[in-house]
């Protein structure tokens, strides 16, 4: 099937649903995440975690489970705080998107 018509052409330019009302790129609004993981949060680690809530928990079990809380833009920033607790060598136990 052949058609007439020019190819459209895509353009780095944001769409006008991306834009605020003065014509200027919107910035994405952030989400809210909590992150749980077994173990206390140790204050040494808070340097690898600046920006973010932390709270401790107690589990149903009686064992600590820490909290981080935050707001991220997009996967990427997930992925690298993620990355780090994994790097911590602590044990992940749930992500949950708040928002």
């Amino acid at each position: 099937m052949c058609s007439d018509a020019a190819p459209t052409r895509r353009t780095n330019r944001p769409h006008s649903d991306d834009l605020d009302d003065d014509g200027t790129p919107r910035r994405k609004r952030a989400s809210r995440y909590e992150i749980r993981f077994s173990g206390a949060f140790d204050v040494d680690w808070s340097s690898w975690f600046e920006g973010l809530t932390i709270a401790v928990e107690e589990s149903p079990e009686g064992s600590p489970v820490s909290v981080l809380s935050v707001d991220l833009f997009d996967q990427a920033q997930l992925r690298g705080i993620l990355a780090q607790i994994l790097d911590l060598n602590l044990t992940l136990i749930g992500v949950r998107r708040l928002d």
